[in-house]
């Protein structure tokens, strides 16, 4: 079964100790995220990327009382976060795929971990964040904000070593999750032919 595998970063993996659990480094059949906290105009943020696509999400004003939280929370925001970007017109199909987001995300493991490649991301959108911090004079305030800063880092073009053209994150991270919804959708279809098991959601990329 599909899930969430985070690696934090030696600060925060301290931070947020009461969710550490022993794992493997990397789980197959986990969607990987990295995670960082920064500490930006005397605010807690946390930036989180998804190593295959390096989408960004960001979020901010978190007390450290409220980092225990932090599953439901970034399962909440998943959620609105792949129904804005997947842009679906077709309403059971926009309910099929948010039933995914709630499967997938229903398991997450947290750990230490760290990768350079992905490091180097994380620093440029904490960059990035900063500089838009100060140009406004605040961080952004609501989930819509912190979207909305995130949906521009995401749509910038970029790059990681094995990737010989720039790509959007945003486009990636929308495709694998639509890949998966025509997967959950082919697999649907198969069990009402045939009376087949569906209980698998498996992580396909594009």
């Amino acid at each position: 079964m599909a899930m969430l595998q985070f690696h934090l970063s030696k600060m925060l993996a301290k931070q947020m100790q009461s969710l550490l659990v022993p794992a493997p480094d990397i789980r197959p059949e986990g969607m990987q995220w990295y995670a960082q906290g920064v500490s930006l105009l005397g605010e807690q943020c946390i930036l989180a990327i998804e190593a295959h696509s390096r989408y960004l999400m960001v979020f901010c004003n978190l007390p450290m009382a409220e980092l225990e939280n932090f599953p439901l929370l970034f399962r909440e925001r998943l959620w609105r976060e792949v129904i804005a970007v997947c842009l679906l017109e077709d309403k059971q199909a926009q309910e099929t795929l948010g039933k995914l987001v709630d499967q997938v995300s229903e398991q997450q493991v947290y750990q230490q971990g760290y990768d350079a490649s992905i490091n180097v991301h994380l620093q440029q959108a904490m960059r990035s964040l900063e500089s838009e911090a100060q140009q406004l004079g605040r961080l952004p305030q609501t989930p819509e904000e912190e979207f909305n800063f995130g949906l521009r880092s995401n749509s910038h073009p970029t790059r990681y070593k094995g990737q010989h053209q720039p790509f959007q994150p945003v486009r990636i991270f929308a495709d694998g999750w639509l890949g998966m919804l025509e997967y959950h959708q082919y697999q649907q279809q198969v069990h009402q032919e045939s009376g087949a098991p569906d209980n698998v959601v498996p992580l396909r990329r594009h």
